[in-house]
This record gives C-alpha cells, structure tokens and sequence, in this order.
C-alpha cells in the first residue's frame, strides 16, 4: 500500500490547517442560541461546502496559481 503514507500525511495537513478542535468555541459562540437542528443544519452545510472548496482546489489549484503568475 504506497498510498498509506501520503494519505496520512495529507490527512494530518489538512487537520493542522483547518484545527477543527480550535474552531469548536468559535462555532459555538457564533451559534448561540440557535437550536440544536439549525446548529446541525448549519454544521453539515459548512463542511459540504469546505469540502467542495478543497476538491475544487485540490484539483484545479496549480492551474489558478499559473493563471494569476504564481509559480
């Protein structure tokens, strides 16, 4: 299994990048208040769309940073 190390690699990156145990109170603080489907509601919507963001720069990011003269 070559993948094995470059999967966990990858893994623990995006783990330190996104720090989701640092966001925790931030997600809290701004949701207070809200009940506890909207809070659900609200949470599966932003890790849909953070998960869109990350494929879609996952994939097409080294041609964005050529288009824009970043190498």
């Amino acid at each position: 299994m070559p993948m094995s190390p470059f999967l966990i690699t990858a893994f623990a990156t995006l783990f330190v990048v996104i720090d989701p145990p640092g966001l925790v109170p931030l997600f809290i603080a701004l949701t207070q208040g809200m009940d506890t489907a909207h809070r659900r509601a609200l949470a599966q919507r932003a890790c849909i769309i953070a998960a869109v963001l990350l494929t879609l720069f996952g994939l097409f990011g080294e041609v964005l940073l050529t288009f824009i003269g970043i190498s």
